[in-house]
């Protein structure tokens, strides 16, 4: 989810589940349990940018000779 919408996503699915518990109660175990998603993460990086000095080094996959 990009751009601001994983909230709006999360109020989807909060509202998808509570349906789903009305009509089948039997499918949720304990009744005074309330189910709930995930909490949503602040930050996800499929590659993070670099922060610092030592992460700006490339990497390498052979040893140093």
């Amino acid at each position: 989810m990009h751009f601001g919408l994983a909230t709006h996503k999360a109020t989807e699915r909060t509202t998808v589940l509570a349906r789903a518990r009305l009509d089948h109660p039997e499918r949720f175990g304990t009744p005074s349990i309330t189910p709930k998603i995930l909490d949503l993460p602040t930050d996800a990086w499929i590659n993070k940018p670099a922060t610092d000095a030592t992460a700006a080094e490339p990497e390498t996959d052979q040893p140093a000779a």
